[in-house]
């Protein structure tokens, strides 16, 4: 993704970053999966949906914090049970300002 300019924060974020997917697991998905989906991907995130539903978010970092898990059951556990739920998350239709104040009153690095 490019770097943000001062001309850019009044963009939409679908124009800004018209080439993002979003890739969805269901709840029931592994850990282990996750993992190798990341292994082989440049992603960082997911979403985890149900139904259509968006439900969480996961990263790689949460594989990183339940590495333990790996030891206890093959499969590392669901993705249901690590999942950041309710994410705080923004439309297309908002601009990357409306981005930047919500990371900033949520404390998001």
């Amino acid at each position: 993704m490019k770097k943000i300019t001062l001309d850019d924060v009044s963009q939409k974020l679908r124009d800004f970053a018209p080439d993002k997917v979003a890739h969805t697991f269901e709840s029931k998905t592994t850990l282990r999966e996750l993992a190798l989906h990341f292994y082989e991907s440049n992603y960082q995130t997911a979403s985890v949906v149900e139904n259509g539903k968006l439900l969480g978010i996961v990263s790689r970092n949460d594989i990183v914090y339940n590495v333990h898990r790996f030891f206890e059951n093959r499969d590392g556990c669901l993705l249901e049970d690590i999942m950041i739920r309710r994410p705080f998350v923004l439309s297309p239709d908002n601009t990357i300002w409306d981005g930047l104040i919500m990371m900033a009153k949520k404390e998001v690095s």
